[in-house]
């Protein structure tokens, strides 16, 4: 029992994205259900209810937006989007400041914001507390159904690292598709994000879908390539190459075949762009970049790190063919940084160092 309290107590935390009133209110739900021998269940549950009556106005706001404003503001908090209080959100009619003023959403980091979601995930759970009403149910449900609109095959849970994948994902490969997901569709987000800004083309420069810093290695390779999601993500049957001629206007990902090259493609011109996303801490060493160049013109790698700018490749790689790659511009190193929601970065990056340090206790 002591256990299961535990993991509510994680789970609780986990919901409030370290906002501190919640924290409270976590901690003071928990700490009632201790005193008083409640059930897990049941203390839980008070505490969505407790964050709901104390925020109250963010409940009244939610209800008062139009569904599409709301997909809007979860996708754009659910990525990497850099932005002011006084821009507006992507694609909708209202700007940061108000949603920070009715508690909606929450400042991280210097240009950026989150959403607790426990003030919306609660909208689907039938607690025994407070039932949530039906329109409230309703709203939730479209709102669900607007993101995959604006995001093709994309759903707010591939956006989101959930509690149960947090305390589920001791297994190292497991963790490593985990950041394979994040990064595909984080990247398909910005991409519709920063359409609504703009009535250019589809194809829109890689650079301004992954910002990195002018003086990176990687800044040329993403300033040549321009990129078209347009039908967000695709999971074909069979492996996307780069070399296909009829690639859908999308980023390929490779998730349904265990044995592909690369990881995913990205739909691009001059030429498709391929992409490997490793959970690891380290840069790879010379030889696996090597085989993951054969097949492509241009490669992405990713890396577990929350440096804003693309780590820098390694001075030397044994390999010559990997050195020519980096000169040439074939190949950019990149952390998730530039596209991944920092919280759920920062926490990939705490599963990752503890999963690390668990693995080389067991051997």
């Amino acid at each position: 029992d002591n256990e299961d309290s535990d993991l509510g107590l994680l789970a609780v935390l986990y919901d409030t994205c370290l906002v501190p009133r919640l924290v409270k209110i976590a901690f003071t739900s928990w700490y009632d259900g201790q005193c008083y021998n409640y059930a897990n269940h049941y203390w839980t549950s008070n505490f969505f209810h407790s964050a709901r009556m104390y925020y109250e106005d963010a409940g009244k706001k939610i209800l008062s937006l139009g569904e599409r404003n709301l997909a809007f503001i979860l996708l754009s908090c659910n990525v990497r989007w850099s932005c002011k209080p006084d821009d507006c959100v992507p694609g909708a009619d209202i700007d940061w400041e108000e949603l920070i003023d009715s508690a909606v959403v929450f400042p991280w980091m210097r240009d950026s914001f989150v959403v607790p979601l426990v003030l919306w995930n609660s909208l689907d759970r039938k607690d025994s507390i407070t039932p949530i009403s039906e329109e409230y149910f309703a709203k939730w449900e479209n709102v669900r159904q607007a993101i995959t609109d604006i995001v093709p095959g994309v759903c707010l849970s591939d956006l989101v690292l959930s509690f149960e994948e947090w305390w589920s994902s001791q297994n190292l490969s497991d963790l490593g598709r985990i950041y394979e997901r994040l990064i595909v569709t984080s990247l398909a987000t910005k991409y519709s994000l920063y359409r609504q800004f703009s009535i250019a083309p589809h194809f829109i420069h890689l650079n301004r879908i992954y910002s990195v810093n002018q003086s990176s290695h990687a800044y040329k390779l993403l300033s040549a390539v321009k990129v078209n999601f347009i039908d967000g993500v695709k999971k074909p049957e069979k492996e996307a190459l780069a070399s296909s001629s009829n690639l859908p206007h999308a980023i390929c990902w490779n998730v349904r075949t265990t044995s592909a090259h690369h990881d995913f493609i990205l739909c691009a011109k001059p030429h498709n762009v391929s992409g490997q996303a490793k959970n690891s801490l380290a840069l790879p060493d010379g030889s696996s970049v090597k085989g993951q160049l054969f097949g492509c013109k241009s490669l992405l790698w990713f890396s577990l790190s929350n440096d804003e700018d693309s780590p820098e490749p390694p001075k030397a790689f044994k390999s010559p063919e990997v050195c020519e790659a980096i000169t040439n511009n074939k190949i950019a190193f990149l952390s998730g940084a530039g596209c991944l929601s920092p919280l759920v970065l920062d926490l990939l990056i705490v599963l990752k160092k503890l999963g690390s340090k668990q693995h080389m206790n067991i051997k």
